[in-house]
């Protein structure tokens, strides 16, 4: 797994006070998911460029620093927060904005086991859908009448629990 975790952190909060508790929380994720995120900081240049990329919002107030990157950021986004210091308001903030410009996110937030299956889970995923980008796909044909009955046939019958 390749995931970039890319920062949002508010300068009006203590740099070194929010790394001790971020190493720690993003360290016990790591440790869950059994793979070292590609920890980007707030550089968002490779953004788009690995299996997943996750924006940890570390605090609040970082709504403005969201709206300075958004015009770079492409596909659904993926807000990572730990509920300490704003962050988890500060995300939904910026799922509304988000939302007002038409475009799709989801906040992650929950315990530490959530998290790392959540991130696995939206790793294979994205791995499905770029494995399925390009391929042309289709029917050759009319579907069978035997295919149709069976199908009725099969919402007809019930079964015990």
């Amino acid at each position: 797994m390749n995931i970039g975790l890319y920062t949002l952190t508010s300068p009006l909060h203590d740099e070194n006070a929010v790394n001790v508790s971020s190493t720690e929380f993003v360290g016990q994720i790591e440790d869950n998911l059994g793979c070292q995120f590609d920890f980007c900081g707030s550089d968002f240049s490779t953004y788009g460029s690995h299996d997943l990329d996750v924006i940890y919002v570390r605090t609040g107030g970082t709504e403005g620093l969201f709206k300075d990157v958004f015009h770079s950021l492409e596909g659904n986004i993926l807000l990572l927060t730990s509920g300490k210091s704003n962050s988890l308001a500060a995300s939904l903030e910026i799922l509304s904005y988000l939302r007002q410009q038409g475009r799709k996110g989801e906040i992650i937030h929950g315990s530490v086991n959530y998290i790392a299956q959540r991130l696995s889970l939206l790793t294979k995923v994205n791995a499905s859908r770029q494995a399925l980008q390009g391929q042309n796909l289709g029917i050759i044909g009319q579907p069978s009448d035997w295919r149709d009955a069976a199908g009725a046939l099969h919402s007809t019958v019930r079964h015990d629990p």
